[in-house]
């Protein structure tokens, strides 16, 4: 029994130190070695369904002890960390994500929308309809996208696309990624034309693909557009470079919209480092933020795509995550505002 007891004990230790290090102390040497390693990185990924289950564990238990102890409870040591687990974890699920109202501010700033998805290289008439018709979006940023067949461009489907949608497509532009090694197809970036000439430039790329436009036109927004790669097996080491890469980019373009697929939450590695730039999910509703697994309850997903604003350039208005049934990545929508000089 007392083995149990001690076992229980140090279970219930690690839960808490490990959670209050990634909720509460995520730029501590701790949470940066742990959150890059293989394992933990996906648990923290799903910290809020660990969290649950281990509600669910410990009332589990508590309803065994009891039956065992013909339903009289007792204040003993194994009932005393079997609650503070469930205390414990109800604060992880409440402080786990920052997330910050929007001020109902009147400004007549320019309001650029932003949209983010990676359709998994499906997307079809609706969603463009919905992206482009709908919202009307400036920007969108679609991290995994191509032509009919492998190795061909978007622009041919989009053309089409657009054509069945009944939306103008001349009033876009479309800028492609140099294409990487793989089968993912790469970042397709479309912007209105009435935010001018865009350069493209050479830098680093991620595993899947980078593209970084800066504009000719004053006013208009810089714009780095990428996919990073998964932390699956074999994959682990590019996806702390990636990690690493887009840290380094917001250091070194500190006026860009940085907006892909990052494949990890802002808490995994150096991405928690990052201080010149805002996630625009920080604003959506806490437990309607994650962007992936559509087929994951939403309270349960977790944000791994992202669109990170300038702070000294750009305030958040409006956001929102939508599910499409053809792509396993919900898709952000995002309304941004300049700031007054």
């Amino acid at each position: 029994m007392k083995k149990k007891k001690n076992f229980i004990l140090c279970v219930f230790l690690i839960y808490v130190i490990l959670g209050c290090s990634y909720v509460f102390f995520p730029d501590y040497k701790l949470n940066k070695i742990l959150s890059i390693k293989f394992g933990f990185a996906h648990l923290y990924a799903f910290f809020n369904m660990i969290c649950f289950l281990m509600i669910i564990f410990s009332l589990l238990l508590i309803v065994i002890v009891l039956f065992k102890n013909r339903f009289k409870l007792k204040f003993d040591m194994v009932n005393i960390i079997l609650f503070s687990t469930i205390v414990f974890s109800i604060f992880f699920i409440i402080f786990e994500t920052d997330i910050y109202k929007i001020k109902d501010e009147n400004s007549k700033n320019k309001i650029i929308k932003l949209v983010e998805w990676n359709a998994a290289d499906n997307i079809n008439v609706i969603n463009i309809q919905d992206i482009f018709g709908k919202f009307d979006a400036d920007i969108a940023v679609f991290p995994e996208l191509e032509g009919y067949t492998k190795g061909d461009n978007s622009n041919r489907r989009l053309i089409d696309l657009f054509k069945k949608a009944d939306i103008d497509f001349e009033k876009y532009v479309v800028y492609i990624s140099e294409r990487t090694e793989g089968m993912i197809a790469p970042v397709t970036v479309i912007i209105k034309k009435e935010f001018g000439n865009y350069n493209v430039h050479k830098m680093p790329m991620t595993i899947f693909g980078t593209i970084h436009l800066s504009p000719t036109t004053k006013n208009s927004p810089s714009i780095i557009g990428l996919h990073a790669a998964p932390p699956l097996v074999g994959l682990m080491d590019m996806w702390r470079r990636d990690l690493d890469l887009i840290t380094d980019f917001s250091k070194h373009n500190q006026n860009s919209i940085i907006i892909g697929d990052f494949n990890a939450t802002m808490k995994h590695g150096s991405l928690n480092m990052i201080n010149t730039h805002t996630d625009v999910l920080q604003y959506a509703p806490k437990f309607n933020s994650g962007t992936w697994n559509i087929n994951v309850p939403s309270v349960f997903r977790t944000r791994i795509d992202h669109i990170l604003i300038p702070n000294n350039k750009y305030s958040v208005k409006k956001v929102e995550v939508k599910s499409y049934h053809n792509s396993d990545h919900l898709c952000i929508f995002a309304e941004i505002q300049e700031l007054n000089d």
